[in-house]
């Protein structure tokens, strides 16, 4: 969970992340083949202060990288001047891993 606030049209707004974990069914189970639950992570974005009948809102949600190559570290997750910042690794073969970040706007 991270927060930040930044300023818009001379007004203080508000943007809340959190990585969240959601069990799935792939497809439908059948008593010779039970499917198994995965978990799919998900970064939701809400916003505050943009609007008077709906103040709070969910503005995005985002796939963080998620392939077998690809590893974010939840605890780099930061929100600043209206933008998501999430870091982590890419596997650069021969057991070495690359440092990667990433922004979303």
């Amino acid at each position: 969970l991270a927060a930040g606030v930044h300023t818009h049209m001379s007004r203080s707004r508000v943007k809340i992340a959190a990585i969240c974990h959601f069990w799935t069914a792939a497809g439908a189970a059948t008593t010779s083949s039970p499917q198994q639950p995965s978990i799919v992570v998900k970064v939701l974005v809400w916003q505050w202060g943009y609007g008077t009948f709906a103040p709070v809102s969910l503005q995005t949600i985002m796939d963080p990288p998620s392939g077998s190559g690809e590893r974010f570290r939840p605890e780099t997750l930061c929100v600043a001047d209206g933008l998501l910042f999430l870091g982590g690794s890419l596997d650069g073969g021969g057991g070495r891993n690359k440092g990667i970040g990433v922004v979303y706007l």
